[in-house]
């Protein structure tokens, strides 16, 4: 459903999905006995459901003003997924690796002209992430947990040919885990947000 409303000043849509899958496919480490290390293995779970449910606003609150919201449910499970651990250790019901059941973003932008065509604009965005398993086998210590980021950019635009903006990013500087494994020689390892960076950018376009 796509919805405007007050003189196309707000904006609502939302959107539902189901889909299935058989014969999924999926990539994980299994531990071996021999060498206490890993393996990594491409296996076939078999039927996957994945559901949801999203819902994006977009709001002019004033001349200059602009409000962005967009929130996402998504619950995708293995419907089927035998012997996924082993010979008898089954998968089933459980939650597929890196899915996150919500995620949030908000996010504001204002633009004002000052002089002559040159016009000043700021924006900041900021997201949630819920947590979520690394490995289809669902144990508490393969859960990332949620994450936040913020973002923020500030410029000066003229004449829709150049701007110049002064920018950050994971202005909280989070550096939470993003991903986690076991290597092949048993060490564990992980991928975690990039720190707070930031700079100076100049843009052109070319008409």
């Amino acid at each position: 459903a796509k919805s405007l409303f007050l003189n196309r000043r707000l904006t609502v849509n939302v959107s539902t999905f189901l889909t299935k899958f058989d014969d999924f496919q999926v990539f994980q480490f299994l531990p071996t006995q021999a060498t206490n290390g890993t393996v990594l293995s491409l296996t076939n779970p078999g039927k996957v459901t994945s559901k949801g449910l999203e819902l994006d606003i977009s709001a002019v609150l004033t001349e200059h003003l602009q409000l962005s919201v967009n929130t996402a449910y998504t619950s995708a499970r293995f419907d089927e997924f035998k012997n996924g651990g082993g010979i008898g250790k089954n998968y089933d019901n459980h939650y597929l690796p890196y899915a996150p059941k919500n995620n949030y973003f908000v996010a504001l932008d204002y633009m004002r002209p000052v002089f002559g065509e040159a016009s000043i604009f700021a924006h900041i965005d900021y997201g949630y992430t819920d947590d979520y398993y690394s490995n289809p086998n669902n144990l508490p210590g393969n859960k990332i947990p949620g994450r936040n980021l913020t973002n923020a950019r500030l410029g000066v635009k003229v004449d829709d040919s150049w701007d110049v903006s002064l920018w950050v990013k994971n202005l909280a500087d989070d550096t939470s885990l993003r991903q986690k494994s076991v290597s092949f020689l048993g060490v564990p390892r992980g991928v975690y947000n990039s720190p707070r960076t930031y700079g100076l950018e100049l843009k052109y376009t070319f008409n």
